[in-house]
């Protein structure tokens, strides 16, 4: 019985890991130049991508911020986005390298999906400008659950599907 068990649980995480894609940071680094984070709000770089951050600044490689959003009222949004430069800044990232949209097509919200067609767009025009070689974003359930986050893993699954990235050799994307 306790290795019906043991064959069983082992059966379960083998088809967990190969389903997955393992990144290893060797291939990384060698594939990785121009890494950006597409996120939703300032502090999302810091709350769920902090470590990845990190350890390709370690390894001198090229991190750029695209913020899609910066807060509810002019007061916040002041607050929040000093906050992301600063918090930037502490990462080791550049300031020409950090971009906040703050516009009303993308407000901060938790009860809004924002539109695709028009993340995606703004992610697009972001990769090709900057020569951005691998994206990193939320996964499908946004980390949270916040709809913002969700609305840009759906954007950059769009753009995998019917833009010009998907076609190009150069361009890796990442979900986390």
């Amino acid at each position: 019985m306790i290795l019906w068990l043991l064959l069983f649980i082992f059966s379960i995480l083998l088809l967990y890991f190969h389903n997955r894609r393992v990144i290893s940071h060797k291939n990384l680094e060698k594939s990785s130049k121009k890494s950006l984070f597409v996120i939703a709000h300032p502090d999302d770089e810091c709350m769920f991508f902090g470590p990845t951050i990190t350890y390709l600044m370690k390894n001198h490689l090229e991190v750029n911020i695209l913020c899609f959003s910066s807060g509810a009222n002019d007061m916040e949004k002041r607050v929040r986005k000093d906050e992301l430069y600063r918090s930037c800044q502490e990462l080791g990232i550049n300031q020409n390298y950090v971009s906040l949209l703050d516009s009303s097509i993308f407000p901060d919200n938790i009860k809004t999906f924002w539109p695709v067609i028009d993340v995606a767009a703004e992610i697009e025009n972001h990769i090709f400008r900057n020569g951005i070689d691998t994206v990193y974003t939320f996964d499908e359930g946004g980390v949270s659950g916040h709809p913002n986050h969700i609305s840009l893993f759906r954007a950059v699954r769009h753009l995998l599907k019917c833009s010009e990235v998907a076609t190009g050799e150069r361009t890796c994307f990442f979900f986390i």
